[in-house]
């Protein structure tokens, strides 16, 4: 997961075959068209404010096909290339993007097997890695609350060795575009809308 411009979101999942690849990228439409001064003499912008706009990154047939639930045609030759007709596509009974979110979001819990398979480190490490991020996570990544939360939880003239431990982590978080502040909350309401659509 990382940001998508300043207002906005990319899932990537990662596969091992390129094809099977897939993107979904989440962001306030507003932002986008209000860039585009051209829209403004055929459109009234203002009906996009606080509009989600969800696209998803399919490649090739198959992949659409499973998205929207469509069958390929057995009738016709094996091994010819089927087109896939709009009319089908917005006829399908399949809600593709909310598919593709919880396909995406079911294996967020796993990343933790992914994030720590072939490092050698010892529990421990582990316990205290991932405990110094769940807290990080959990006060928003605001430093300040950070430093308050050091100061009330650490024995007197210690706090200094815990600030740059949780400054360290901070950092590398940031950088990585790990996580966005309670993400959890925005998936669960951007997967009731799309379920919805």
């Amino acid at each position: 997961m990382k940001k998508y411009d300043n207002s906005g979101i990319t899932i990537i999942k990662d596969v091992r075959t390129a094809a099977y690849k897939e993107r979904m990228i989440f962001y306030n439409k507003f932002d986008e068209i209000i860039k585009d001064k051209q829209l403004h003499k055929y459109l009234n912008v203002n009906q996009f404010d606080n509009i989600l706009r969800c696209e998803v990154n399919l490649r090739g047939y198959e992949q659409i096909r499973k998205a929207i639930g469509l069958k390929r045609d057995e009738e016709r030759i094996k091994g010819t290339r089927q087109d896939i007709k709009l009319i089908d596509c917005l006829n399908a009974a399949e809600n593709p993007n909310y598919k593709i979110l919880c396909n995406f979001t079911s294996d967020i819990q796993n990343e933790l097997f992914e994030e720590w398979r072939d490092k050698k480190v010892n529990m421990q490490e582990i316990i205290s890695e991932e405990g110094m991020k769940r807290i990080i996570k959990q006060l928003n990544c605001d430093p300040k609350l950070i430093r308050q939360f050091i100061r009330e939880h650490t024995p007197k003239g210690k706090p200094s060795y815990w600030n740059k431990k949780f400054k360290d982590r901070l950092i590398i978080m940031l950088s990585e575009n790990i996580e966005v502040k309670n993400i959890s909350i925005y998936l669960d309401e951007v997967k009731s809308l799309l379920e919805a659509a």
